[in-house]
């Protein structure tokens, strides 16, 4: 018993690069299930213009125009990003937290002193409701005075703790 099995397809476009001008089909054959030979066979082109078009150069002449469209596109973006103005005085809460080490966040949870703690709990709150930390508020103010009368917080540290937030680090209300 003979069979034959599509094994590949050649395709040669014109030099335009869009219409096919020729094409030929490999097949292998097998007898009783063992491979035999290959045979190629010429393939008018008629019927082929649509495959011409569809896997032609200037597919991916249109690709790789469309990609530096992109990327200059994303280039504006960013470029437009950075411009937005932004108050380093105003910090991401999430980037506030991942300021404080682990040793601070434990002395929050397990201060003996209720003050201390109930800090702690105002910070995982704005932490938890994305609320901006405002270095310069009033009520932030008297949280880490108090933090640094008790001792919890050294002047070095709380300086290193309120420096100015970086772009990333900055509040978006977005």
């Amino acid at each position: 018993m003979i069979t034959r099995k599509p094994r590949q397809f050649l395709a040669v476009w014109d030099d335009d690069g869009i219409s096919v001008k020729g094409a030929t089909f490999e097949e292998s054959f097998f007898v009783d299930g063992v491979f035999w030979k290959n045979e190629l066979t010429e393939v008018a082109s008629e019927g082929f213009e649509l495959f011409g078009e569809l896997f032609s150069n200037q597919l991916q002449i249109q690709f790789n125009e469309q990609s530096q469209r992109i990327l200059e596109l994303e280039q504006r973006v960013e470029s437009l990003l950075e411009s937005i103005p932004f108050d380093p005085r105003i910090i991401d809460a999430t980037a506030f937290y991942n300021r404080l080490t682990k040793d601070e966040l434990l002395v929050f949870v397990g201060s003996s002193n209720p003050q201390v703690v109930a800090i702690g709990k105002v910070i995982a709150d704005y932490k938890a409701n994305d609320w901006p930390v405002i270095f310069e508020s009033q009520d932030f103010q008297n949280m880490v005075n108090f933090l640094q009368q008790t001792g919890v917080l050294s002047e070095a540290r709380l300086t290193e703790l309120t420096k100015d937030a970086t772009r990333d680090e900055a509040y978006s209300a977005g």
